[in-house]
């Protein structure tokens, strides 16, 4: 049909000889898959016999296997390189799993210092409040300032794979009221008035923060 006519012919020309007389083509499988063909040609009549065939025969079917571990191995490779990505991927979300969960902990550490920081801006900016009282609250905030500070410090150390201990003396007294004011935000939001009482007087050495955030975790 004119169809038939128009449609381009599907007949495969192979590279060879001008003049072929004789040719020995070898069709190379892997399994059931047509992959190539090994073409022998001669200019010369009967160049070839049933041995020929023969010996041409297994090594198209050797050829064929190569072929087929090449492919695999191909294949086997792209399937390693994928497990070492996905490895590390992996090993990247477990590296930063324990750094999200602490920072999630610092963030709930957080709202202590914030609470009281804003809890003191407003009673500092009462005008009937005597000067000393003003100087106890702004105390409060700059304490309060540093503690976010080493919160935030604590996590970037954390980060990289150094966590420090950073002891100093302090006074348990004072070391105590601190905690106190730290804390009474959570106990006032329940209706709870917090009293603290100590009969330990002098110096102790500790690492302030970290210790303070310690009881800030236990009693919230």
């Amino acid at each position: 049909s004119a169809r038939d006519a128009e449609r381009p012919s599907e007949r495969a020309v192979l590279p060879g000889l001008q003049d072929v007389q004789s040719q020995i083509a070898i069709p190379l499988l892997m399994k059931a898959e047509l992959v190539g063909v090994l073409a022998v040609e001669s200019s010369a009549l009967s160049a070839f016999d049933e041995l020929d065939e023969t010996l041409l025969s297994i090594l198209g079917s050797q050829i064929g296997a190569s072929i087929s571990n090449a492919r695999a191995y191909q294949m086997l490779s792209a399937a390693h390189a994928e497990s070492v990505r996905l490895r590390d991927r992996l090993a990247r979300q477990e590296k930063l799993a324990p750094i999200g969960a602490m920072a999630a902990g610092i963030v709930h550490d957080l709202k202590n210092p914030v609470a009281l920081i804003k809890g003191s801006v407003e009673m500092a900016d009462d005008d009937t409040i005597g000067r000393g009282e003003r100087r106890q609250y702004l105390e409060i905030i700059g304490q309060e300032a540093e503690r976010m500070l080493s919160l935030v410090q604590d996590l970037l150390e954390f980060s990289q794979g150094a966590v420090s201990i950073q002891k100093r003396e302090v006074d348990v007294g004072a070391y105590l009221e601190r905690a106190r004011r730290a804390l009474s935000p959570n106990f006032e939001g329940r209706g709870i008035e917090l009293i603290v009482s100590s009969s330990v007087h002098g110096p102790v050495s500790l690492d302030p923060g970290r210790f303070l955030r310690v009881i800030i975790n236990i009693a919230g």
